[in-house]
């Protein structure tokens, strides 16, 4: 099919383009999210199963067409800086060229938005050559590009694995191989052999060398974050003054010791800070090898449900890491992550039962509301913000910490009291970004401390996303 190329006006507006549906096929109400790229100028429109934007439907005299409509911030932003834009039909994809003249008058192509062929399919577009579509199959947090372009898998040693929370992700990825993991808490070691497998090995990583690890390419992990937390307030809690403030130390030595090609940290914010920068100055003073990158991201921001803030390092000795901007529009919410989760869902019966008085308390507390919403006869001592916090279905969750510590609810999806509890641990886990079939073991305590540990999946994903890339990019010239 030739392509066909639509020319429209550049806009301060958004972006609002339709095309044309087989009407047969058009599915009016076909939800849709995007991704935007700042630093690449690309934004990538992709099918929602858990609610969005809508693809709306427009008449044009006898035709159906299908309407696409952005007006966010980010966009606006992009689109304003285009004198023009086209809109290309091709075989089994939608690309929105935007266009812009400098100051020589030479246009050029500033920025590009493409619609996944997979929702162009759902709106009613002709779809019988989307299998040799030449869009790259572009995810916000993974490009498909890197599965069947590596020849090789990606060996990965993980540390400090937790109930594998941020394994899970590379586990599932045909590119990648834990060859080893390690983690101290038993609990946590058996939900790891129940959902991802046997490789993990209870122990202190103290007491581990380089000499004990198979050969790999990566190293992952998120050394304990209780050194950094900004909970430990004075200097005698924190840090190397932490009974756990050695392990980042320790994890920078089995970096070097390993002989691994790259590296990634996840940890708190406060990781990328604390001491005036003390920690990344350590790393490369430790790895001096290593060209690292850093960033904080918000969960929600990558794909996630929460408002949850990680710092991310990344290191390579293959090349320089990349860590781009994204933004994920709109942000899913609480209502996506929970509406679907239900009795078939291994750990929905694991809930700390409350008090009568405590029920009570969470009862009178309106969804993203918290303890200032109690008669004053009810405060309590703490001030937490998040204290007896009830969520708001139509926003991302706050940050899932221990919510068993601060009575955290969730959504009152009707008046028959049954919602007047703290979470269960299947609620968590699926706020975290989990699915049904991740099971937690252990006592109930340490499922929600597992839980609340645990890397987001889509924090997960989005990593994963920058790891593959590196290595995909520097592959040709490996010699492994």
């Amino acid at each position: 099919m030739e392509n066909k190329v639509q020319k429209i006006k550049g806009s301060r507006r958004g972006l609002t383009f339709s095309f044309v549906s087989q009407e047969t096929d058009f599915i009016p109400g076909t939800h849709y999210r995007y991704a935007v790229y700042p630093d690449e100028g690309r934004v990538v429109i992709l099918p929602s199963t858990d609610g969005g934007n809508t693809v709306s439907k427009k008449k044009v005299g006898l035709q159906m067409k299908s309407l696409i409509d952005l007006r966010s911030k980010e966009i606006r932003e992009l689109t304003a800086k285009a004198d023009r834009m086209e809109i290309e039909f091709c075989d089994g994809y939608i690309e929105v060229s935007m266009i812009a003249k400098a100051e020589n008058q030479i246009c050029a192509v500033i920025g590009k938005i493409a619609v996944a062929p997979q929702l162009a399919k759902a709106a009613g577009c002709e779809a019988a050559e989307f299998v040799q579509s030449k869009l790259p199959r572009i995810h916000p947090w993974t490009d498909e590009r890197v599965h069947k372009e590596i020849p090789d898998v990606i060996r990965t040693i993980s540390l400090f694995s937790g109930a594998g929370m941020l394994d899970y992700a590379f586990a599932k990825d045909p590119c990648f191989e834990i060859v080893y993991a390690a983690e101290y808490a038993h609990d946590a070691v058996t939900t790891y052999r129940g959902n991802i497998g046997d490789h993990i090995h209870e122990c202190d990583i103290r007491s581990l060398h380089g000499s004990d690890f198979p050969k790999a390419d990566l190293m992952i992990g998120g050394p304990p974050c209780q050194p950094f937390s900004a909970a430990n307030r004075h200097d005698s809690a924190r840090g190397d003054n932490h009974p756990e403030g050695d392990m980042f130390k320790h994890y920078l030595r089995l970096i070097r010791e390993s002989g691994v090609k790259a590296f990634l940290i996840e940890n708190v914010p406060a990781l990328l800070s604390d001491k005036g920068g003390y920690y990344l100055d350590l790393i490369r003073h430790m790895l001096p090898d290593f060209t690292t990158k850093s960033k904080l991201i918000t969960d929600c921001d990558v794909g996630g449900y929460t408002k949850r803030k990680r710092a991310i390092i990344i290191g390579s000795r293959i090349g320089e890491p990349m860590i781009p901007e994204l933004f994920f529009k709109p942000a899913r919410t609480v209502g996506d992550a929970l509406r679907n989760v239900d009795h078939s869902w291994p750990n929905a019966e694991d809930i700390t039962v409350s008090s009568e008085t405590v029920k009570r308390k969470i009862s009178i507390i309106p969804e993203g509301g918290n303890w200032r919403d109690l008669p004053e006869e009810y405060w309590t001592k703490s001030v937490h913000s998040n204290m007896y916090r009830r969520l708001n279905r139509n926003k991302p969750s706050v940050a899932i910490a221990n919510w068993r510590k601060y009575l955290l609810s969730p959504p009152k999806w009707d008046d028959s009291g049954q919602w007047d509890r703290i979470l269960s641990v299947s609620e968590a886990a699926a706020l975290q970004g989990l699915d049904k079939h991740f099971r937690f073991y252990g006592s109930l305590n340490a499922m929600q401390q597992m839980v609340a540990n645990g890397v987001t999946a889509a924090t997960a994903r989005f990593c994963k996303s920058i790891l593959s890339r590196l290595f995909f990019t520097a592959r040709p010239t490996l010699s492994i």
